[in-house]
């Protein structure tokens, strides 16, 4: 009954939030959406359509001309295909600041790799200023302490955007 099996499993899912800052009435939020689909054909799956997520932003309901986009890139080499990281990178631009995302897979202190992505890190000007722990129900935020204000700013953004990302790739819920 293997031809009952999905041939195409496509994932979507959708994701907000709201904040305000202290002192000020206009709020800042976030729509976000993730799609992605897959293939099996007997008991090979592949992707054909990599992981995407993006999120805009509004502030006062207006949306900003700022972006968070989190991607799949094609693995590079043998290594990285045989061991099928799911590996994301990205970047998001808020408040005038640029960041790269960049997914973790490696457990700090052993040899141990993860295909879903456990955390990620966020890099300034080539500069790693954030790293994001996502092996506990609670992400864990990691901050360089003498940020800029607007950077740390944006850092924070960006790690909430991704914090509350259900990546396909985490998920044990089935399709």
């Amino acid at each position: 009954l293997g031809v009952f099996d999905p041939l195409y499993v496509s994932s979507k899912g959708k994701s907000s939030f709201t904040m305000r800052s202290d002192g000020t009435d206009e709020a800042f939020g976030a729509d976000c959406q993730m799609k992605k689909g897959s293939v099996t054909i007997d008991v090979v799956t592949f992707d054909p359509r990599k992981m995407y997520y993006q999120c805009d932003f509004r502030k006062g309901g207006k949306l900003l001309g700022a972006r968070l986009v989190l991607g799949q890139p094609k693995a590079d080499g043998f290594k990285e295909k045989f061991l099928a990281l799911d590996r994301r990178r990205g970047e998001s631009n808020i408040f005038d600041q640029h960041l790269a995302i960049e997914s973790v897979h490696d457990y700090k202190g052993t040899k141990l790799s993860s295909q879903p992505p456990i955390g990620y890190l966020l890099r300034h000007d080539g500069e790693a200023v954030a790293a994001i722990e996502l092996t506990d129900v609670n992400p864990t935020l990691f901050v360089t302490h003498d940020l800029p204000s607007d950077l740390r700013r944006s850092v924070i953004v960006t790690a909430l955007a991704l914090a509350i990302l259900r990546d396909p790739a985490n998920s044990a819920l089935d399709d």
